[in-house]
């Protein structure tokens, strides 16, 4: 900014006028509005006129059903009409931090289609309308969470459109909510338990070391928390990671791991009223995992406490 303010150029005073126009620093705005005035050089009129951007009335959310990730899209009017729409992708995984996002010059209606484009037109996906208040809570919330994750998550496009992404949510309605993370006490988890093992899914199944506590436990401490959501994504952490990290336990314990999940995924599914096809895809991905997470469980490896 300081180099900017130096050199009076109609290019820098561009710039100027853009940084202090998603800026939340007052002082910088007003020092920079008084450096433009004394330039006067012609700036478009959307761009000079930024602080009296817009938000639009709306917003969506479009989810999967087996809830990997939201895409909460937001979109503002800018002086003179133009639209800008941003797709801002939150990964529940990974404790719902954003994942990924970029921005378009385009109306929100016509991004919520191209989504819908994209994805050719899944029915397992859906849109639907969000109050902007809790846009804007969603989207505060998951970038502060993803900025305290290490490593760090970088895309083509994130971290380098966050501060446009933070001044666009700024501009929505306070007072909304976040994500409402389920709350499993632990009678619920034994009941849940209980009607697994009494099903057809959980009998004859082995489970010599409890294997199922520790899924139920990865399930309502860990991700979204909730223990009957299970997709691909959260095999791949708990086979891959979870268990070869958090579980110290003999290897003809851990052993039937996989076994168990597969049972509890169908089970879960059914109560849920998954699509088959999901199902079966979950399970193949189980299928995948397993070579690789047999020979994780047999080699040194840093667990628990350490």
């Amino acid at each position: 900014v300081e180099s900017f303010l130096a050199v009076p150029l109609p290019e820098t005073s561009a710039l100027l006028a853009a940084v202090a126009g998603v800026s939340g620093d007052d002082l910088l705005r007003r020092r920079v509005a008084r450096e433009i005035a004394n330039r006067a050089h012609p700036l478009p009129g959307w761009l000079a006129g930024l602080p009296h951007a817009a938000a639009v009335p709306e917003a969506v959310q479009v989810t999967h059903v087996l809830g990997d990730a939201d895409d909460v899209l937001v979109a503002v009017t800018l002086p003179g009409g133009r639209a800008l729409t941003a797709v801002v992708l939150i990964e529940h995984n990974l404790g719902s931090i954003v994942k990924d996002a970029f921005v378009l010059d385009e109306p929100l209606e016509d991004v919520v289609d191209a989504v819908r484009a994209a994805s050719g037109n899944d029915p397992d996906m859906r849109a639907r309308p969000l109050a902007p208040a809790d846009a804007k809570v969603r989207i505060i919330e998951a970038v502060e969470r993803g900025a305290m994750t290490l490593p760090p998550v970088e895309t083509d496009t994130w971290p380098a459109c966050r501060p446009l992404v933070e001044w666009m949510a700024a501009l929505l309605p306070d007072g909304g909510t976040g994500y409402d993370r389920p709350e499993w006490d632990e009678d619920a988890v034994a009941d849940l338990a209980r009607r697994f093992r009494a099903s057809p899914f959980g009998a004859g199944v082995e489970d010599p070391g409890d294997m199922l506590s520790s899924l139920l436990w990865f399930g309502t401490d860990y991700g979204p928390g909730d223990p009957m959501r299970w997709s691909a994504v959260a095999a791949e952490i708990l086979l891959l990671d979870w268990i070869p990290r958090k579980i110290m336990a003999d290897v003809e314990l851990l052993r039937p791991a996989p076994d168990v999940l597969r049972a509890f995924v169908r089970f879960c599914h059914h109560e849920r009223g998954i699509r088959p096809g999901l199902t079966e895809d979950t399970i193949a991905a189980i299928d995948e995992f397993e070579p690789e997470y047999q020979q994780l469980i047999r080699s040194d490896r840093l667990q628990g406490p350490e």
